[in-house]
């Protein structure tokens, strides 16, 4: 419509939640109560437009718009009957064949001459205008985060950094994103994934002792009918997974590799790294010798205690 006829002066509508949003009330001693109210994303893009929001009260105040309503609800159907529309195209064909009938014939001239609707400027971009904005707050890292996506912010002449700081994310309707902070836009580009990510992808050492370490690992692993079987627990053995967790760290620590590139490269808990690095044989389900030597002199003082 803007692009056809321009940007009108107001737009009266009624007080559906796309236009309108109350947050509520709240009183200030000395002053009448006073309403929040937050701008939806149409009310924000009109309000850029310089178009002036008018709120109808009540169904009869727009008596206008009603009435042609439930003329297009009553009348139009029947016309896309008679026209033998069956499609979307065949029934704007006939939408554009009626509405200047309509017109002319229920038309109302205006009390004063002259168009409601400013020209538009050619250097107002609508895309910039008419598409949704979200405030987000950027990250140490300087980011904003906007669904699923990261989007690296860029440093300027200006600012080399906005952590902290809010800035605007625009959605335009083809999906694309754009932020910008205090009215300018900023560069972007989209954030490099995380450095796990990037350990997977790469052909660093690290990540081959980590395939080669989880093939280990899953050819260890027990089968459904080994893992109902407690002679491991009972015989003091180590698991499958607890052998292979060992033969592996052991194998890296081997070759010089510090506990922290250890648990970075196989992937496991710095603690249990050390826990298994420490160790002089793996570590085992169960109680020792010694507890259970413990356990039974704690039962036997029962069982002859008075």
């Amino acid at each position: 419509m803007i692009e056809r006829k321009g940007i009108p002066l107001a737009l009266y509508s009624d007080h559906h939640g796309v236009f309108w949003n109350v947050r509520g009330s709240r009183k200030i001693e000395g002053q009448a109560p006073r309403s929040k109210r937050r701008m939806t994303q149409f009310g924000r893009a009109m309000h850029d437009l310089g178009v002036a929001q008018v709120f109808a009260r009540s169904p009869q105040a727009k008596g206008r718009v009603e009435r042609a309503a439930g003329t297009f609800q009553g009348r139009l159907i029947s016309e896309l009957r008679l026209a033998g529309a069956s499609t979307l195209a065949e029934a704007n064909r006939v939408l554009s064949e009626y509405l200047p009938r309509y017109n002319d014939r229920f038309g109302v001239p205006s009390a004063q001459d002259g168009s409601t609707y400013r020209p538009l400027p050619p250097e107002l971009k609508l895309e910039e205008i008419l598409c949704f904005k979200h405030r987000r707050k950027v990250a140490r890292d300087n980011t904003v985060k906007y669904g699923w996506r990261t989007l690296q912010l860029l440093p300027g002449e200006d600012r080399r950094s906005y952590a902290g700081r809010v800035a605007e994310v625009s959605v335009q309707l083809d999906g694309t994103l754009s932020v910008a902070y205090d009215g300018r836009a900023i560069p972007t580009q989209e954030a490099p994934p995380r450095s796990s990510v990037l350990r997977e992808s790469c052909g660093h050492r690290q990540c081959a002792d980590r395939a080669g370490f989880m093939e280990r690992v899953a050819a260890c692993l027990p089968t459904v009918a080994e893992t109902t079987v407690p002679a491991a627990v009972e015989g003091r053995t180590p698991t499958p997974r607890m052998q292979a967790y060992w033969d592996a760290i052991q194998e890296a620590k081997s070759r010089g590799l510090s506990l922290r590139a250890i648990s970075g490269a196989l992937g496991i808990s710095r603690v249990t790294v050390t826990k298994y690095a420490r160790a002089s044989r793996p570590p085992v389900y169960g109680k020792g010798p010694l507890e259970e030597e413990k356990d039974r002199r704690l039962t036997e003082s029962l069982v002859s205690s008075p």
